[in-house]
Formats: C-alpha cells, sequence, structure tokens
C-alpha cells in the first residue's frame, strides 16, 4: 500500500512537469505581419508650360523723308546772276596782264608789261616779271588748284628788283587759281590772293 502511494506520487509530479514543460514550450503566436508600407504615391509630372505664342514681326518703318533743298539766299542768288552775265574764259591760252601783286597795283611800275601766258596744249608756261621772262610748268588739281613747277627765269638787269623777286615768289607761292569774268585771281594757302589779272583782246 506503501508502495502504492509512492507510485502514484510519481506518477501525478511527472504528469505536472509535463504540463509545465508543455506549456513552457508552447509555440510564441506569431506575430502579425507588418503590413508592406504602401509606395508613396508617384509625384504628378509637372505640367509643360504652354509655348509662348509667337511674337509678331515688327512692321518696318516708313523711310525718312528727305527734306526738301533749301531755296538759295538773296547772296547766292546774286552771285548766280552775275556769273550768268559775265561768260567765263580758259585760264589756258589767254594772254594775261597783271594788274595787282600781293593786293597793290603794279600797272606802270615797270618798264615791260608784266603777264601769264599758260600754253593750252602742254603743261608749260611762260610770263614776265617786268624785267626777266621766268617759264616753267604749270600743275593742276581738283577744280580749282594750281602751281608753277620748276621755274627758269632769265637773268638780265633790272632797274627794278624788288619787283622781279617779288613777282617770281608769288608764282611759287600760288596754290589756288579762280576766274571771274575776264578776271584771273591766283592764291597762296588759305586762299589769299597774290597776283590779279586781266584777260588781254
Amino acid at each position: 500500500m506503501k508502495y502504492l502511494l509512492v507510485l502514484i506520487s510519481i506518477t501525478i509530479l511527472s504528469c505536472s512537469e509535463r504540463a509545465t514543460t508543455s506549456s513552457a514550450q508552447a509555440p510564441e503566436a506569431p506575430n502579425a505581419q507588418t503590413a508592406p508600407a504602401a509606395n508613396e504615391a508617384k509625384d504628378a509630372p509637372a505640367a509643360q508650360t504652354a509655348p509662348s505664342a509667337n511674337t509678331a514681326p515688327d512692321a518696318p518703318s516708313a523711310p525718312a523723308a528727305q527734306t526738301a533743298p533749301s531755296a538759295p539766299t538773296p547772296s547766292q542768288q546774286a552771285q548766280v546772276k552775275q556769273a550768268a552775265g559775265a561768260p567765263q574764259v580758259p585760264v589756258a591760252g589767254i594772254n594775261w596782264k597783271l594788274v595787282e601783286l600781293n593786293g597793290k597795283n603794279i600797272e606802270g611800275k615797270t618798264a615791260k608789261e608784266m603777264y601769264l601766258f599758260l600754253d593750252p596744249s602742254s603743261p608749260l608756261f611762260k610770263s614776265h616779271s617786268g624785267c626777266n621772262l621766268v617759264t616753267g610748268e604749270v600743275k593742276r588739281g581738283g577744280t580749282d588748284q594750281m602751281w608753277f613747277i620748276n621755274l627758269l627765269p632769265t637773268t638780265m638787269d633790272c632797274n627794278t628788283p624788288d619787283i622781279d623777286a617779288e613777282f617770281q615768289r608769288a608764282l611759287e607761292l600760288v596754290s589756288f587759281y579762280k576766274v571771274t569774268g575776264k578776271t584771273l585771281v591766283l592764291s597762296k594757302k588759305g586762299n589769299v590772293p597774290v597776283m590779279t589779272f586781266i584777260a588781254k583782246g
């Protein structure tokens, strides 16, 4: 009987340990899987900017109106009338008599008449200073330019050496000429008159 009680006690303890062990070893309930995070919404594509309307081309500007030429002044009209009433003579082929030298009246101051002649068929000229014959070449440029170059005077003894030298010096200074009617004016730089002639005949 005593043996039987011991056996029952052992059996009860054994069952109790098994229950405890089963309880301890019972698997834990699996954790609920976390639902996958929702994919982030994709960014909506940026709205495309509407192309700007083409700018209309500028209308061509109207051409500027031309200014009408101004009417001639009274002095200009007078000059035109004077020129029309006084026919021009050619520079070459005319015997030009010297009447003024550097602004001074020179008529009757020398033994012989002072003159200038330009050959119409060559670039040569001849002149007379009242004492010596002066020859050389004439060079022309533009519409009113003239130069006397390569002067070659004779060497006569003169009663008026100062006038003779002044005549030759004036020819060397000439740069411009102007014919008005039958008057020829030779000027140096700055359009300063140095010799004034009148046409003979």
